[in-house]
């Protein structure tokens, strides 16, 4: 909502693609629609609509962004969640 959306605005604006995701395809589409027009020449802006706490999150996550056609070069992790052991033991 905030912080997230911030990043995602500052980076689309610096010509940079982003995937906004949230559990929410409305807001997200309502988010991504208020930044496009500062976005830089040739930048877009995805949604995807995902619970990141479900268990398929990740394969859900990797597939959406092999839709676009593109590479993921950074994640601004800022979802409110927590995992059951440490990030380095997770399998992906």
């Amino acid at each position: 909502h905030g912080i997230g959306r911030a990043i995602a605005a500052r980076f689309l604006a610096g010509g940079r693609d982003v995937l906004l995701v949230a559990r929410h395809a409305e807001a997200l589409e309502h988010a991504a629609a208020a930044m496009r027009p500062a976005a830089s020449s040739g930048a877009e802006a995805f949604v995807l609509a995902l619970d990141v706490t479900a268990p398929d999150a990740v394969d859900a996550l990797d597939a959406a962004i092999a839709a676009t056609g593109r590479n993921a070069d950074l994640l601004v992790n800022n979802a409110g969640i927590g995992l059951g052991r440490p990030f380095v033991e997770q399998s992906r």
